[in-house]
């Protein structure tokens, strides 16, 4: 996958009262016979950054052990803002929590896990998903002219390449069936590699379109998902798909620490990212942008903290995307 296939839906960071923001992070859960990080210690971030970022409209959770489901969604609930809470049924010790602002949202469907209803009759597969089905919410925005979207929360297998690939193809196929925009956030372990400005196979299968595909009544050489890169400054060189190139001009944030069982002061994967905001549909269309949150003391990780960095990204619906993703040839 090029830097092109990279590069996507950016924003010029306009600020408005009916912006709709955006919270991801994976908590991490414990394993069996292994702490990796301790529940009050995450609650205390939570805390910090929905009184200091925040409050958040939509918030994704990974990693999440159903026994401190109840104390993420109480920490979350500052300044007496109520939140609609689902934690996922699927995932064992690594549930998936999606919330929503009660007092701007309503639901419309959902949440719903997606359940795999495989590929005869234009149906869409989530092989391996059964450890954390892909999990939506149609949203109907109060403080938007009741403007209605999905949005998903998404934690994709990180031992087995085949099944994650296999989900990302799903996530793809599913997302060209829908009408509405979609914002879906998680850790989708794509292994994003800043030194090679690529990921791994399974996020080249899930932006692409295939060109004999059609969606919204266009064919071909766009992207069904677009990233919404973390702080990114860019200049663009070329003019075409095949000879757009894109100049960062800002650094990566790393999103994970993974120091294995080597010396827990040397990330073994440094220098990438794994968790990621994504849109489809609509909401390529909305002007966004994004943000890795670095606490103080987060990496290297310890056995109390979070393998992960929380993400943020704040949508303004009525403003303008800057399209340098590859071409989109609208029928409007």
């Amino acid at each position: 996958m090029r830097l092109l296939l990279l590069v996507l839906l950016l924003g010029c960071g306009s600020v408005i009262a009916e912006e709709i923001k955006v919270l991801s992070w994976n908590v991490e859960s414990n394993r069996p016979n292994n702490q990796t990080n301790d529940p009050t210690t995450i609650a205390e971030r939570l805390t910090e950054i929905q009184n200091g970022q925040g409050p958040y409209d939509l918030i994704a959770l990974t990693e999440v052990a159903e026994p401190n489901a109840g104390t993420y969604e109480s920490v979350i609930e500052v300044d007496g803002i109520d939140y609609e809470a689902y934690t996922t049924d699927s995932g064992g010790t690594d549930r998936m929590m999606l919330l929503f602002r009660k007092n701007r949202f309503t639901a419309t469907s959902g949440p719903t896990e997606l359940e795999d209803d495989g590929r005869s009759g234009g149906g869409v597969e989530f092989r391996g998903g059964s450890a954390r089905r892909p999990t939506v919410v149609t949203l109907k925005d109060g403080s938007n002219q009741d403007l209605e979207f999905m949005f998903m929360v998404n934690h994709l297998t990180r031992g087995n390449a085949s099944n994650r690939q296999e989900q990302a193809r799903g996530l793809r196929e599913w997302a060209l069936q829908q009408d509405l925009p979609i914002v879906a956030a998680g850790d989708y372990n794509f292994d994003y590699d800043f030194r090679r400005l690529i990921g791994n196979q399974a996020m080249t299968i899930f932006m692409r379109l295939d060109g004999t595909q059609r969606v919204s009544g266009s064919v071909g050489g766009a992207f069904v998902w677009d990233w919404v890169i973390p702080s990114a400054e860019f200049t663009i060189d070329g003019d075409s798909d095949s000879t757009r190139k894109v100049n960062l001009s800002v650094p990566f944030v790393d999103t994970n620490w993974d120091s294995g069982s080597g010396n827990p002061t040397t990330d073994r994967f440094r220098d990438s990212i794994l968790d990621f905001v994504f849109v489809a549909q609509g909401a390529r269309d909305w002007e966004a942008r994004s943000r890795v949150i670095v606490i103080d003391g987060d990496f290297p990780d310890d056995d109390m903290t979070s393998d992960h960095r929380p993400v943020e990204a704040i949508f303004d619906p009525e403003g303008g995307a800057i399209d340098i993703g590859g071409p989109r040839v609208k029928t409007n």
